[in-house]
């Protein structure tokens, strides 16, 4: 029996490469400040990327493939999401949650009044597999 573990990621909205995707950060750092939120801190991301961390540990044959795809979001998803995550989660914006989401509503149909935005993501997925006991 083969053992392994499957590592799935895309960039995050903070990250996005997309027009409206930037728009929305300078939103949330306009209330949040410049540095990316996460739990009571702020992100520090990796330096090593997840197949080097994968190849030190047990799991040392590893493979990784890219799945380019296109995300349709709308106004309320874009916003579900953002609350979803450490960086934009409701309670770090006080009593000025509605305040924030009003802006986050009218910067994206400035952009874009039908309020449908697209994103080019690519999905990584990263396996990684033990070696078969003989």
């Amino acid at each position: 029996m083969r053992r392994g573990v499957a590592i799935f990621c895309d960039k995050s909205l903070w990250t996005g490469e997309e027009e409206w995707q930037q728009a929305v950060k300078k939103v949330i750092q306009k209330y949040l400040g410049e540095e990316r939120r996460a739990g009571k801190g702020t992100f520090k991301a990796s330096e090593e990327p997840w197949e080097k961390i994968l190849a030190r540990s047990a799991f040392r044959f590893v493979k990784i493939q890219d799945v380019s795809i296109v995300r349709n979001w709308d106004v309320e998803s874009v916003i579900g999401y953002l609350f979803s995550t450490s960086f934009a989660a409701p309670h770090l914006f006080g009593n000025q949650l509605d305040k924030f989401k009003e802006e986050v509503k009218n910067t994206l149909l400035s952009l874009n009044p039908k309020g449908v935005f697209q994103e080019n993501a690519v999905w990584s997925i990263i396996l990684g597999s033990k070696k078969p006991r003989e």
